[in-house]
């Protein structure tokens, strides 16, 4: 049986309600590389040839010359290697 999860209870989800057409607007959000860089203090070039090697989460084609990285999976992935650690 699948899990479906909800969207404004998960890490990386910007959720929205609009009470007067009583709904509510999820989507994902994504870290661009410029925020990867500074927020783990990784250069462009590191950060690359991990996704290359299967280190790090893939990024997604956002646009024809724009790509970002889900920031679920990216928490995800710094929450494993904190674990690694202990």
């Amino acid at each position: 049986m699948p899990v479906i999860l909800n969207p404004a209870t998960v890490p990386g989800f910007l959720c929205l309600e609009n009470t007067d057409m009583q709904q509510t607007t999820c989507e994902q959000q994504y870290y661009r590389m410029r925020d990867l860089t500074a927020m783990m203090a990784l250069s462009r070039d590191t950060v690359l040839r991990m996704v290359a090697q299967g280190a790090f989460p893939k990024p997604v084609r956002l646009a024809k010359r724009a790509v970002g990285w889900p920031v679920a999976e990216v928490q995800n992935w710094m929450q494993q290697r904190q674990e690694e650690r202990l």
